[in-house]
């Protein structure tokens, strides 16, 4: 059951395949995991050189080595990551709770990690050098442009070149799969389900 997360290996919660990203750009990688959970965390593992190369191996509950830290927010639109697990759950449940879809991507040679909360229907982007965020909703207030409704919760992301976030959606009359271009800021629809036989569903 994903509700009983707080009984699970309390490293990754591999056993469920949690929505992941990892940054690659020096020879330790860093790993990013979403707990789908209002009272879950966004972990940030970091595998010692020992579990060098990494893989699975690195991040499996018996064989891990590393530093694991959690995502905690300030009120200035800042963040930190601490390696106490309370600290992590309490911001998590306060700004983002129901985390899924997670993705890194280099922007213009700053490294950001997306993610989204599904209860609050917002993607956040982190800044990881500047330690900064910035938020925006992923439901309009209206219909898109093109005619789609993106108003249901945002699931899965992937990001694709310097310009765009992939988003599919849970749930809903009209489940679909919706792209938005960071240069404006606008949504916009790949295909949804109008016809209510998809009611429901979830776009994975």
């Amino acid at each position: 059951c994903p509700h009983r997360s707080h009984h699970w290996p309390p490293l990754l919660l591999l056993y469920i395949r949690p929505p992941q990203a990892v940054d690659d750009r020096t020879s330790i990688p860093v790993f990013y995991f979403t707990e789908d959970w209002s009272e879950g965390a966004l972990r940030q593992f970091t595998p010692s050189p020992s579990t060098l190369p990494a893989g699975w191996h690195s991040l499996h509950p018996t064989t891990a080595d590393g530093d694991l830290k959690y995502l905690v927010f300030n009120s200035d639109r800042t963040f930190y990551w601490s390696s106490d697990i309370r600290e992590g759950k309490q911001s998590q449940e306060r700004n983002f709770p129901n985390l899924e879809g997670i993705a890194f991507n280099v922007i213009n040679g700053n490294p950001y990690l997306f993610f989204v909360s599904k209860r609050r229907n917002m993607l956040f982007q982190l800044n990881l050098d500047t330690g900064t965020y910035t938020s925006s909703p992923t439901d309009p207030d209206d219909r898109l442009r093109d005619g789609g409704s993106f108003w249901s919760s945002p699931d899965i992301i992937v990001t694709l070149g310097d310009h765009f976030i992939f988003h599919s959606e849970d749930g809903g009359n009209t489940p679909g799969v919706y792209f938005k271009d960071l240069r404006t800021n606008e949504y916009l629809t790949i295909f949804q389900d109008d016809s209510n036989f998809y009611k429901g569903d979830e776009e994975t």
